[in-house]
């Protein structure tokens, strides 16, 4: 995995996710106005200044990895992409379920309707793939493959996180990122797909004891 998922986005870059977006929202909404608008909200969500991981280059690197995944529908993993976390506010609890709410809203003024894309999207809450077609469980896959990453774009990753949660104390965040690591540990498998299974299990685990050893 390349260290794409921290790198700044530029407007070239913007640019380019912006002229994907209109060819895939243009299938379905003749408005191009609300079309740029959404867009725009998008990429201000993805901007806000507490993302240090949740942010544009999260989505960019979502975005392109899945470009190298056959899906059923396309448009629905594309449009999961830009929703699942544009909600993100670390002290909240119901960010999932705020974003799923979003989409069905949005996606709705753009007539773009499919609950498969609000069931990922709840799904990510707790990464349980229950219900989800391969579609669902290659977007899991994917939304969890930094935890397969190489040391040090995993190491990013670790940092990243604790900013998010600048807000917490040591003592209570090392508590409650260690429970959330030991679940994954705890998964007789963390990936449900074959494809990406092969590319992070082995690694995730081994980066998910290191980061648990270092948090004790």
């Amino acid at each position: 995995m390349a260290n794409s998922t921290f790198f700044k986005v530029g407007k070239s870059t913007i640019s380019k996710l912006k002229s994907e977006w209109q060819n895939v929202l243009e299938k379905y909404c003749s408005e191009e106005l609300i079309i740029d608008e959404i867009f725009q909200f998008l990429v201000e969500k993805y901007s806000e200044k507490h993302r240090a991981y949740h942010n544009l280059s999260h989505i960019y690197y979502l975005l392109e990895e899945g470009k190298k995944f056959e899906f059923d529908d396309t448009d629905s993993v594309y449009l999961t992409t830009w929703f699942h976390d544009v909600i993100y506010e670390p002290k909240r609890s119901d960010n999932e379920i705020e974003s799923a709410k979003l989409a069905v809203k949005l996606l709705s003024e753009l007539n773009f309707s499919n609950n498969k894309i609000e069931q990922i999207i709840l799904s990510t809450q707790t990464h349980s793939a229950e219900n989800l077609d391969l579609d669902g469980k290659t977007f899991l896959d994917l939304d969890l493959s930094i935890l397969g990453a190489n040391y040090e774009v995993y190491q990013n990753y670790s940092r990243a996180i604790r900013e998010e949660y600048s807000h917490v104390s040591d003592d209570l965040y090392r508590q409650g990122r260690k429970r959330i690591l030991e679940n994954f540990l705890k998964r007789e498998l963390i990936y449900f797909t074959d494809n990406l299974r092969e590319r992070f299990e082995k690694q995730a685990r081994i980066n998910l004891i290191n980061e648990i050893k270092e948090l004790s």
